[in-house]
């Protein structure tokens, strides 16, 4: 049984079946209020049996994040002690948003991994299916766009408008906020958004989750 900390339903809809339909059909309950019937979506099991499998699916071929051969768009696994923040920002068009990050507070083989996704989809926080619908204002964070354009806005008034100045600030904020002995041991699978370098030359590897979940620490600290 999985304690899932994060989940992107919309990354899992992006796995189809290749001969059929998804297997399975949102069922409907029914209920009346004051003689008025109301018919709602029931939550199914199908979401955590799609999950499994697409996890199944995906250890066929997924690497580990820290490799040297994996490139931007690649599905990658992880185990790290990590920690996560929300931000909050104002996008270039002056909408507020937020911005959900995670990261490894020990760097693996050298390698930081940072993670970036929807507040929304933190299951620990607000449950499964927590985000509502409404007008898109921005790209969202968990997009290789948004995190670009999430990353610039968080830079400030700052003149240097590069990548690699605006991650190294980030980085210094994140480990400033937050301490390193509040990481809980986590893993999960996630697609690459990038693979950078801080001004300071510390490989940092960015990605989108799939999913996160805790995990026991006998299995990611030795």
């Amino acid at each position: 049984m999985r304690e899932l900390v994060y989940m992107s339903q919309a990354k899992l809809d992006q796995f189809q079946k290749e001969t059929s339909r998804l297997d399975y059909v949102p069922r409907i309950t029914s209920a009346e209020y004051r003689g008025v019937k109301i018919e709602t979506p029931a939550r199914s099991k199908s979401i955590e049996n799609k999950l499994d499998k697409t996890i199944s699916h995906l250890h066929k071929s997924v690497k580990w994040y820290s490799s040297s051969d994996v490139h931007t768009g690649e599905w990658v696994q992880f185990q790290a002690l990590v920690n996560y923040e929300i931000l909050h920002y104002r996008s270039a068009d002056s909408d507020e948003n937020e911005l959900l990050l995670l990261w490894s507070v020990l760097a693996l083989d050298e390698v930081t991994l940072l993670l970036h996704g929807s507040p929304s989809n933190l299951i620990e926080a607000f449950g499964i299916g927590a985000s509502q619908p409404g007008t898109l204002k921005s790209l969202p964070p968990s997009t290789q766009l948004g995190i670009l354009s999430a990353l610039r806005s968080l830079g400030g008034d700052d003149d240097r408008n590069d990548l690699m100045w605006q991650l190294s600030k980030l980085m210094k904020k994140l480990r400033d906020d937050v301490p390193d002995s509040l990481s809980s041991p986590m893993g999960g699978i996630a697609r690459i958004t990038a693979k950078v370098k801080t001004v300071e030359g510390a490989a940092v590897v960015i990605a989108t989750p799939l999913y996160v979940e805790r995990q026991p620490r006998s299995e990611v600290v030795d």
